[in-house]
């Protein structure tokens, strides 16, 4: 039994039987046209997986997001044009040097999302305290054989988290996380102005929310 790879959508395929040798006299054979048969087996390469992102939220774009201060979930679409379940392997690494941050095979059923959680921990031994440039990717596997590899995304890991800023109301009220709690009148219109944590070292910006708002600069 031989296996073949149709990788070219051939609409047909002849086959043929004959001797290793056929120069070899003991090398003729004959077959009964009753009783003989032939089976053939087909297989195609898994597609290459795409859709390839990241919760927290980065994306496979030419825009490099930054997440930290978390697990890192990576999700990639995967499918085969026969179906079945794929064993679907995350190269995760760092994008300066190429060292290793993580490997493994997950399975997903064709059609869904593969799902590869990394630890914070791993993450920041692998930033050491500083910024770290993640790469990753994704190939698809039937048993037999191996899709092409995904596109490869980037995303910047920072382990570092600024402290909580001082909050100070127009009134000169301390709102900080050391203070009674303030108590606003609803209409009625505050002011607030914000300091750094000078634990925490720079802080480039802050963003605030009210009732489950989007966040605003």
């Amino acid at each position: 039994m031989q296996t073949i790879a149709n990788d070219g959508n051939l609409s047909n395929i002849t086959l043929g039987l004959q001797a290793g040798d056929e120069y070899d006299k003991y090398g003729w054979k004959k077959f009964d046209h009753a009783t003989i048969s032939m089976s053939t087996t087909y297989d195609h390469r898994p597609n290459k997986p795409s859709t390839l992102v990241t919760s927290p939220a980065t994306t496979c774009t030419t825009t490099i997001k930054t997440t930290g201060d978390g697990d890192v979930t990576f999700y990639a679409k995967v499918s085969d044009p026969d179906g079945g379940t794929l064993s679907n392997t995350f190269n995760i690494t760092k994008t300066s040097g190429g060292a290793q941050i993580a490997k493994a095979a997950v399975s997903a059923a064709s059609g869904k999302n593969a799902a590869y959680t990394v630890k914070k921990s791993v993450l920041e031994a692998a930033a050491g305290g500083s910024a770290l440039g993640v790469s990753w990717n994704v190939t698809s596997s039937d048993g037999t054989y191996s899709s092409a590899a995904s596109a490869t995304c980037k995303f910047l890991f920072d382990p570092s988290r600024p402290g909580a800023p001082g909050i100070t109301d127009t009134s000169g009220a301390d709102c900080g996380d050391d203070a009674s709690p303030v108590t606003y009148q609803v209409g009625t219109s505050a002011g607030f102005t914000l300091a750094p944590n000078a634990s925490s070292g720079s802080t480039a910006s802050y963003l605030y929310q009210l009732n489950g708002a989007t966040p605003s600069p």
